[in-house]
């Protein structure tokens, strides 16, 4: 079995510029990425897929492969699942995990447990979640109404269990499923939670809270 590694990094970013290499603590956001996930034993080769020349620099940089990504899968609406679909339609493994590294608090024992949870439950697909212990109310012309309990049974905190979110940066396919569903998640879907805090960044003030905490 060939496990690979995933990791999308664009040019291009708007709201940071090139977010994807922008500096953290003297090395490369990317480079936080290749290096933890370089660690997991259970990964045969990390693959970084791009269309910016300066990224793909830091990529072998840090001795990871690089995977040239067409233009017009290098928009700011492109689904990663193209681009997941688009790597193994030209390479061959057996497994694909899928680590965005604007997630850098996602550790190499997450990765890695996630892999062997995979393995030993028979998944097609699976992705990281975290659980959050909060309320979740959704807004519709102006008008408030809550989705996680009604007004009539309001749970107590004690007794809540939160909701599950999508955060951590980590998609794990097979290649067959990937290539039949031609999205990032497919067939048989599991999931690995996350239990310590991780934060995705979006924002200069996200870049200063992550150089913090590393």
């Amino acid at each position: 079995m060939k496990i690979v590694c995933l990791i999308p990094a664009r040019g291009g970013s708007k709201r940071i510029k090139n977010k994807n290499i922008v500096d953290i603590n003297g090395k490369p956001l990317l480079a936080h990425a290749i290096e933890k996930c370089k660690k997991v034993g259970l990964i045969d080769e990390v693959w970084v897929s791009t269309d910016d020349k300066q990224i793909a620099k830091v990529a072998k940089e840090y001795r990871a492969k690089v995977h040239k990504r067409p233009p017009e899968l290098s928009q700011d609406k492109t689904p990663s699942g193209d681009v997941m679909v688009d790597f193994a339609e030209k390479n061959e493994f057996s497994m694909m995990i899928m680590h965005e590294c604007t997630s850098p608090m996602t550790t190499t024992e997450d990765i890695e447990q996630m892999i062997l949870k995979f393995l030993n439950d028979d998944y097609d697909s699976m992705l990281s979640l975290i659980n959050v212990p909060y309320y979740f109310w959704e807004i519709r012309k102006n008008i408030a109404k809550p989705i996680s309990y009604t007004l009539d049974s309001v749970p107590i905190t004690q007794e809540y269990t939160g909701h599950n979110i999508e955060k951590g940066g980590l998609y794990i396919i097979s290649r067959d499923v990937l290539l039949r569903e031609r999205k990032k998640l497919g067939g048989k879907i599991g999931y690995f939670l996350i239990e310590h805090f991780n934060i995705d960044i979006d924002s200069e003030e996200d870049v200063n809270v992550v150089r913090k905490l590393l």
